[in-house]
């Protein structure tokens, strides 16, 4: 709630509600399936995004595999370009928890600038090729690679984020068949 007491799972979140050990500070986004929010670590006093399955989403079998399996694949992707996850097992409700990144996304970018010079170009695409090598050695496909989803730096340091859509090769994923044996 707005006096920092927590909020009650299902229910959207806003600012100055605390969920487990962190603080919403401000809405960044909402997605049509999840909120994410700019939030503080009360322990550590870092700030973090949390992603928040919209109430009416949680309890979508499908919609909670595939934000199990973004959780999953966010505890195994380790490298500079890739957001990273923070993972901990005790939360009163499904979310995620991915470290708050300084950044434009390229989208952005490539609307105020137009163009790159060819260096530039070349770097920021050398770095992408250097993390979908990475993440297509740990058994990930993104499946969601567009401007929005690379952030850029004062550096021109790339981090790929949102992985919502990714999954691992070879790894079991639901579809309706799968759905109707299990209820």
């Amino acid at each position: 709630m707005a006096d920092g007491t927590p909020a009650a799972a299902l229910e959207p979140m806003n600012p100055g509600d605390r969920l487990d050990y962190y603080r919403v500070e401000s809405i960044i986004s909402h997605t049509g399936m999840a909120t994410l929010l700019r939030a503080t670590d009360v322990r550590t006093g870092a700030i973090v995004v949390l992603k928040v399955p919209d109430p009416d989403m949680e309890s979508d079998v499908a919609y909670f595999e595939r934000f199990q399996r973004e959780q999953e694949i966010g505890k195994h992707l380790v490298h500079p370009a890739v957001v990273h996850t923070i993972h901990e097992n005790d939360r009163s409700r499904q979310y995620l928890v991915m470290e708050w990144v300084v950044g434009s996304p390229l989208r952005k970018i490539l609307h105020e600038q137009k163009k790159f010079p060819v260096e530039r170009a070349l770097k920021l695409t050398r770095g992408l090729l250097d993390v979908l090598e990475y993440i297509h050695a740990q058994g990930v496909v993104h499946r969601d690679l567009k401007p929005e989803n690379v952030l850029l730096d004062d550096e021109d340091h790339i981090k790929l984020i949102d992985f919502g859509i990714a999954f691992r090769t070879g790894a079991r994923r639901l579809t309706f068949g799968n759905l109707s044996r299990i209820m």
